[in-house]
């Protein structure tokens, strides 16, 4: 659902037709619950859409590291937002896939580095057992540097 200026102000989870068609009663979700939800569980969504990065990819982007996820957009309001990581903003096309570049690239969790599908796996797994209070750090290239920011777990949920 959609306001006159074209921002998302709800999700439609279901209609109640005798149809069966479109036409009858709908309810929404609305976009501040939506956000309450993914704040009270940052492991539902990230705020960021990612691209993992082979190690010829990662060499590509003169990313000498050899690995980690592109950042290519993220989404306002979310815990990436709040940690002030930067999407892309050159869409290129690689054979037939589009993305953005330009964006940051994480590079590990908690010191746990992000190589491939596997250690995305192990540290969303990681990332189940902690708790409220604890630090994670988060280690990121930005135009040729290292970074790395720190954010306390705010909620018992993850």
């Amino acid at each position: 659902m959609f306001n006159d200026k074209g921002e998302i102000i709800g999700i439609v989870s279901h209609v109640l037709s005798k149809s069966g068609g479109s036409n009858g009663l709908g309810f929404v979700v609305s976009v501040d619950t939506i956000h309450e939800i993914m704040d009270s569980d940052p492991g539902t969504f990230s705020g960021f859409i990612p691209c993992l990065l082979n190690k010829q990819q990662s060499y590509a982007l003169n990313n000498v590291a050899g690995h980690g996820m592109l950042i290519q957009h993220v989404v306002p309001r979310t815990l990436a937002d709040k940690l002030g990581f930067k999407g892309g903003n050159k869409n290129v096309t690689i054979g037939n896939k589009s993305i953005l570049l330009g964006g940051d690239i994480l590079l590990a969790i908690n010191g746990h580095k992000i190589t491939d599908v596997d250690s995305v796996i192990k540290i969303k797994q990681r990332m189940a057992n902690v708790k409220k209070g604890d630090e994670i750090s988060f280690t990121f290239l930005r135009s040729g540097e290292v970074n790395t920011v720190y954010w306390q777990v705010e909620t018992t949920q993850y």
